[in-house]
């Protein structure tokens, strides 16, 4: 157990923390990683809130949209929350994006948001193959355990989407992007949550995303295992402006932002000081 770790489950203990710890032992690190990140949330710590809609308005998209679309079973074993869902399905029906990508589809529930509210987009979302065998050391442990539950087919099939949905099925550290450089609208990056996963998902989103478009996080503000991902969009609140949606797990930023990371020399990304809210 290194040192953060300790701070964190100080900070976040209570008598209810002690309660779980006795009777659910096994909840107890997601407890206590949520009640830091509400804590960090009421102080204002870490990244800015943002709405994404008031982003899009700001970039002359319309307003909000009187009517958007989710599936029926709004509960697949995943870890996106209903107002998770209410954003993502709201920024998608205000965007209308030509082209969308996912990492991370597990079964496929908002892959099927994002097809119901962009009826036109075309819609790609990759994830592991099905004989794959995570390792220990590259995987937080509840990444594991959702890619021995996950059914990337489930959803699309459900809500007739699928033939609008292109599947890739590979780790993310081995796909190519160059064949969709340019192209992608919108993107959602909710695959494994290591540190060095998520960076190299988003700086692959970066060659993808297109001028004017979003890019979204899932997972972030968590501490313990979930530590990686925020410490990685800390980093990159240092270099252009991220977002985190109140309520949520969600951040998000402006493609244009995004697609600055693969426009500057590797030596100007060696070392990054978040700036982020002390």
């Amino acid at each position: 157990m290194n040192l953060s770790t300790v701070v964190d489950a100080m900070r976040g203990f209570n008598l209810a923390t002690l309660q779980i710890l006795l009777r659910r032992r096994e909840c107890t690190a997601s407890y206590v990683s949520s009640c830091v990140q509400q804590c960090d949330a009421l102080l204002r710590k870490g990244l800015v809130e943002g709405d994404p809609l008031q982003g899009l308005r700001a970039q002359g998209f319309s307003s909000a949209p009187a009517t958007f679309l989710l599936p029926a079973d709004l509960h697949d074993g995943g870890g996106t929350r209903l107002e998770e869902l209410v954003y993502l399905a709201a920024a998608t029906r205000v965007l209308q994006p030509r082209k969308i990508f996912e990492i991370g589809t597990f079964k496929g529930r908002t892959t099927t948001v994002f097809a119901l509210n962009a009826p036109a987009a075309e819609i790609v979302t990759l994830d592991l193959p099905a004989d794959f065998d995570p390792d220990p050391a590259s995987y937080i442990r509840s990444d594991a355990e959702l890619v021995l539950a996950r059914n990337p087919v489930e959803f699309i099939e459900r809500y007739g989407v699928a033939p609008r949905c292109r599947q890739v099925l590979c780790d993310s550290r081995s796909f190519d992007p160059e064949p969709h450089r340019n192209t992608v609208d919108l993107a959602f990056v909710d695959g494994a949550h290591t540190y060095e996963y998520v960076r190299n998902d988003t700086e692959k989103i970066a060659r993808m995303m297109r001028p004017g478009g979003l890019v979204f996080w899932h997972d972030y503000g968590g501490r313990g295992r979930f530590r990686g991902i925020t410490t990685y969009l800390h980093e990159l609140a240092a270099r252009f402006p991220v977002y985190r949606v109140a309520g949520t797990t969600l951040a998000w930023a402006s493609s244009d932002g995004v697609r600055s990371l693969v426009a500057d020399p590797p030596a100007e990304r060696a070392d990054i000081t978040a700036r982020v809210v002390a």
